[in-house]
């Protein structure tokens, strides 16, 4: 090691090795006690140990940088060797054993320190995804508020938790032949995120449900939500269909974890395994879903190992009806044979003399596809039961509640009863139970429209 110096001086000492560079400089260079006092390093070295012996040295850089000086005091005839930190010195740790001691001390500190600051960052992160805050909004809060993170520090952290995250759940891009389907509604009306999606038409990411489980169990055996004396996971998977624009829709396919039954209801309990641009049709969906299917296969056949246990699982699928319909290869609800379940036709729904019960078989559908009427196609999921596909009940319900409001309207009207008193009936019992209802005729037109109630309001 080489040392560099100019001392009395210069107070800055610098010593280079291969590899690295430090440098130290000296406030205060101390007296030595008496001999009788005096007390030395441990051996071979023995060196004298100096009182009111001050130095400072700083490493890092940037917002890494960190500054400290080292104190060494004489209390009773021993040493007290100290650290003191922070932008105006303010804290210090001590020992009276070594110098060695109290750097311990000092670096045991400083790294939990560095975590809390890491984790309020992090903190900050998830704040700004959660509430949708872009970048410019928090620079202007960081111009106010001068305590919070600066806008560099939070991109960094946020950067490595996508690194990290990648790391432990990548995610993978598949091919499809994603078809575009310009009849419908737009949900989402940003040209920005509609344009990405457009852009991205022809390629889907996929996410392996066995690493989202060696991620997620560990936590929730922990939250004693999951039991290892009964080592089964019950897991649904969901689908459905969103328009991005009036260009492009996308498909999401997600899993949830049904035992966490306190957190089921929360967005953040649904974990994304598929999301491609394009239609929710059969031939999109069972090229897409190859991968996953057979992950979901392993599962259910072998069981998954983590942390030297065996986790068997219980498999649910539940969407909408359509997307039910699609998946199972089965006509739409307005055919003749429109159950998924059972056997029963339309000719026959009207019998109420007869108890309909789930009577098909999904390892039947497997062997032949069409072996019930109405089946065309292969099952996508066909490791799982079907007494285990369930209709989204939120959907059914929104249905349900939208064809009696049309009835009722379309009865009035049949009555001709639907003039300005009935109206003003309705309007006035909506506004009873607070719902912002109204009736309206278009420039023009004969025809009467009426607001749309939406789930919260159909609920009252």
């Amino acid at each position: 090691m080489e040392e560099i110096h100019n001392y009395p001086f210069d107070p800055v000492i610098k010593f280079k090795q291969q590899g690295r560079s430090f440098s130290y400089k000296i406030i205060k260079e101390g007296t030595y006690p008496n001999k009788e006092s005096l007390v030395y390093t441990l051996p071979p070295n023995k060196y004298h140990i100096p009182n009111n012996y001050i130095v400072e040295t700083t490493w890092g850089r940037s917002t890494n940088q960190c500054t400290v000086q080292c104190h060494i005091n004489y209390n009773d005839g021993k040493p007290i060797f100290q650290v003191w930190f922070g932008k105006c010195f303010e804290y210090r740790v001590s020992s009276v054993k070594t110098a060695t001691d109290a750097s311990n001390l000092f670096h045991k500190h400083y790294t939990s320190q560095k975590e809390l600051k890491r984790q309020k960052i992090e903190s900050v992160v998830r704040a700004l995804d959660e509430g949708n805050i872009s970048r410019n909004p928090y620079r202007r809060l960081c111009a106010i508020e001068s305590h919070l993170p600066r806008e560099g520090v939070v991109s960094k952290e946020r950067q490595r938790i996508n690194k990290e995250m990648a790391q432990l759940i990548p995610i993978l891009i598949v091919d499809i032949n994603a078809q575009v389907d310009l009849s419908e509604d737009e949900d989402i009306e940003d040209e920005n995120i509609a344009q990405e999606i457009i852009d991205a038409v022809g390629k889907g990411g996929h996410r392996n449900i066995k690493d989202i489980l060696r991620y997620l169990v560990p936590d929730l055996i922990q939250k004693r939500i999951l039991n290892l004396h009964h080592p089964v996971i019950n897991l649904r998977i969901s689908g459905d269909g969103r328009n991005v624009g009036r260009k492009i829709k996308h498909v999401m396919i997600t899993m949830a974890i049904l035992d966490d039954k306190d957190t089921l209801h929360k967005p953040n309990s649904y974990h994304t395994i598929i999301l491609y641009p394009g239609c929710e049709n059969y031939d999109s969906l069972s090229n897409i879903m190859v991968p996953f299917c057979h992950d979901l296969r392993n599962l259910k056949e072998q069981g998954l190992i983590i942390n030297n246990i065996r986790w068997n699982f219980q498999f649910y699928f539940s969407s909408d009806w359509k997307f039910l319909a699609t998946c199972l290869g089965f006509n739409g609800a307005h055919s003749k044979n429109f159950c998924p379940w059972c056997t029963i036709s339309k000719s026959q729904q009207g019998d109420l003399s007869k108890e309909w019960s789930i009577s098909k078989n999904i390892n039947k559908l497997v062997e032949k596809n069409n072996y019930y009427e109405g089946h065309t196609r292969k099952p996508l999921f066909d490791m799982i039961p079907l007494d285990h596909w369930i209709p989204d009940e939120l959907h059914i319900m929104l249905r349900i509640t939208d064809r009696l409001w049309s009835l009722l309207i379309a009865e009035l009207m049949e009555q001709n009863l639907f003039n300005d008193t009935a109206r003003k009936i309705i309007i006035d019992e909506m506004k009873r139970i607070k719902i912002n209802f109204q009736f309206w005729q278009d420039h023009g037109s004969k025809t009467w429209n009426y607001t749309s109630l939406m789930g919260n309001d159909k609920v009252k």
